[in-house]
């Protein structure tokens, strides 16, 4: 009798032990199946609290963001007067964004198997640092749009502010295209396109933006000032850059890609 009951005991276990396998290989099957698009998301890491997601349909908090929460595309995110979050891309670029800021993130879009990477931020409000490490393919993009301009670039860093109706657009690394956009069609105006090179800014302001359509009124490019590149938030995501920058360079001693 003990030795039958034994049998069955060991004969469940055995069960148990197969279905559990199975389960495993077909999580694992689904897995493999999806899309690396599908798969792929943005995380956040929160540096100085805090930070929201809101429903971006009626603006409520939806939750609180914490370190290793992911994003999805639509996203309103907005952070506190202190807040200070970065943005991992599955490419590894990185989206700064400094206290009393609000965005969506319209698009987030990776394809690891080519490298693909389209990338749109809504600025809606306040401060963003783009640090982009390479756009793989021609058809990769990393915008940052507000209500009057649009900044597009490809391997570069860059800041990005938005508040009263001024846009400003401060360079960093290599070279940014600034467009002025027509508030009404959300389109670049023709002739109203820029390029802009490390420690150069351009400033647009919404009562400017008729006399530019009409050609009254041209952008004007200058130096960044040396009372700007002070301001804490182009401090602190330099020195993040700069950290990227080292790592890249000790890759590229060990002869990594």
């Amino acid at each position: 009798m003990k030795k039958i009951i034994i049998v069955v005991i060991i004969s469940l276990i055995l069960l148990i032990i197969g279905f559990v396998f199975i389960s495993k290989l077909s999580q694992k099957e689904k897995l493999t199946d999806l899309s690396a698009a599908d798969s792929l998301k943005v995380w956040v890491e929160i540096l100085t609290p805090q930070a929201f997601e809101l429903d971006a349909k009626n603006g409520r908090t939806v939750r609180e963001l914490q370190t290793g929460d992911e994003l999805s595309t639509g996203a309103m995110i907005e952070t506190s007067k202190e807040g200070f979050i970065n943005l991992y891309f599955s490419d590894s670029s990185v989206l700064r964004v400094s206290g009393n800021t609000k965005f969506i993130l319209e698009n987030s879009y990776f394809d690891s198997s080519s490298g693909k990477l389209n990338v749109k931020v809504n600025l809606l409000l306040g401060r963003v640092w783009s640090k982009i490490l390479s756009l793989a393919t021609p058809d990769s993009s990393w915008e940052v749009e507000t209500s009057n301009a649009v900044a597009t670039v490809r391997g570069t860093a860059f800041g990005m502010e938005y508040a009263s109706g001024k846009s400003s657009v401060i360079g960093s690394e290599n070279k940014i295209e600034v467009a002025v956009l027509d508030p009404s069609t959300k389109k670049a105006i023709k002739d109203a396109i820029v390029v802009i090179e490390p420690d150069k800014q351009v400033d647009i302001n919404n009562e400017d933006v008729e006399k530019i359509k009409a050609g009254e009124k041209l952008l004007e490019i200058r130096a960044v000032s040396a009372e700007t590149k002070k301001e804490e938030w182009i401090v602190k995501s330099k020195a993040e850059d700069e950290k990227i920058n080292e790592i890249i360079e000790k890759l590229k001693k060990r002869g990594l890609k």
